[in-house]
């Protein structure tokens, strides 16, 4: 990521930190310590979190929790991905793939072991980076006389157990 941009995020969550650290705090304070009325517990446990969360912000911006990269790479013996922060990363040998659903949505692999691992496009920001992902696995899956949507490719044969 260019340095620009990461200190530009840095900089955003520095802000959301003290804007959320102040406002739980404040709120947390208010309900145990300033409040002449009757003591709310939800408001000082929502208080706590809003302020806890400013904590997490904080670790974000200085880097001591990392968020993790968002990638997608295919090669001709296998595809890796992650689509999401939170989410693992996922490894694909195409020699363990024995069939491919694409819809518009989703590209589904189905693998030899009864395994079914997906991939959803809507994680994918750019309508047509999604769709190039998909024509991309699609055409690579049909080279390697794989089955797409239950087409089976021309020279293939169909590999049945029994």
């Amino acid at each position: 990521m260019p340095e620009k941009k990461k200190s530009r995020i840095s900089s955003m969550l520095f802000g959301l930190a003290l804007f959320l650290g102040l406002g739980g705090g404040y709120a947390v304070l208010r309900e145990l310590f300033f409040s002449a009325a009757v003591f709310r517990p939800g408001w000082a446990v929502v208080g706590s979190a809003v302020f806890l969360s400013a904590f997490l912000c904080l670790a974000l911006g200085v880097e001591l929790v990392r968020g993790r990269e968002i990638f997608f790479s295919m090669t001709p013996d296998r595809i890796s991905y992650r689509l999401a922060l939170l989410n693992g990363a996922y490894e694909i040998a195409w020699h363990e793939v024995l069939a491919v659903e694409i819809t518009a949505y989703r590209v589904r692999f189905i693998l030899h072991a009864g395994r079914k691992v997906t991939l959803r496009l809507g994680h994918i920001q750019d309508a047509q980076v999604a769709l190039h992902v998909a024509r991309s696995i699609q055409l690579a899956a049909l080279e390697k006389k794989i089955v797409v949507n239950g087409v089976v490719p021309a020279s293939a044969e169909l590999v049945t157990s029994g």
